[in-house]
């Protein structure tokens, strides 16, 4: 194959040569001179191109990173909250519940009983609307952060979505990167399930809706009007 190669390649200087040797200095230099601009931007397309891959790499490596900065081991503040959510009294039984029941909410009456949980509840929902927000203007990788915090995301929101609807009656922009991203990331969860049970795993925060999220943008699963029931069939109790 190699031989065949450099015969072909043989073959072709020999033609070029005796081409170049049939034309006058002026059009040799001329033709010279075309071949070295033509080469010249070939590589410069090849440089510009390898540039633009290693850049494309490099955020999407840092956007990697910047996911792996939400993981609770990086973020003491956060850690130390869920832990003291997780072992109060009026709370672990929720925290242990939700395991096996995704649709566990806190009554907003009981976390009003528990002033004091009220800043660590608001330290673990701006963690996660901070990665939401994060992910929406392309800083943090979905993916990643996904594979690592999506049963999070999403057991934070179900817990506490009868606190986040009270706070977004008087914000209601409040925490919508946060829920539009629960939502997304639930509904994909529960695609493989819908059809064997779909309203056994529904998860409350889908009917907390948000400034730019509705009932209208959603897929009409089972799961969805079950949630929307509220807009769907406002006299059902």
């Amino acid at each position: 194959m190699f031989d065949v190669v450099l015969t072909m390649a043989s073959d072709l200087f020999f033609v070029i040569f005796e081409w170049l040797k049939s034309l006058n200095w002026a059009e040799t230099l001329s033709f010279l001179s075309s071949l070295g601009v033509m080469i010249g931007i070939f590589l410069g397309l090849k440089s510009l191109a390898q540039q633009k891959k290693d850049l494309s790499s490099n955020v999407n490596w840092k956007s990697r990173l910047k996911s792996l900065d939400y993981s609770r081991s990086n973020c003491p503040k956060y850690d130390e909250s869920q832990s003291i959510l997780e072992g109060a009294d009026m709370f672990k039984e929720y925290y242990k519940k939700i395991k096996k029941d995704r649709s566990t909410t806190i009554p907003i009456a009981i976390i009003k009983e528990k002033k004091d949980a009220i800043k660590n509840i608001v330290v673990l929902l701006a963690h996660w609307e901070n990665l939401a927000l994060a992910i929406d203007v392309s800083v943090a990788d979905e993916e990643t952060a996904k594979a690592m915090t999506r049963t999070n995301v999403i057991n934070t929101m179900t817990l506490y979505s009868e606190f986040i609807k009270e706070e977004k009656g008087a914000a209601p922009g409040k925490y919508d990167h946060l829920i539009r991203l629960a939502t997304k990331w639930h509904m994909a969860r529960e695609t493989k399930n819908r059809d064997k049970n779909p309203l056994k795993s529904c998860v409350p925060v889908l009917s907390l809706g948000s400034s730019e999220l509705s009932y209208e943008d959603m897929p009409k699963t089972p799961l969805v009007e079950k949630m929307f029931e509220h807009v769907t069939n406002p006299g059902k109790t």
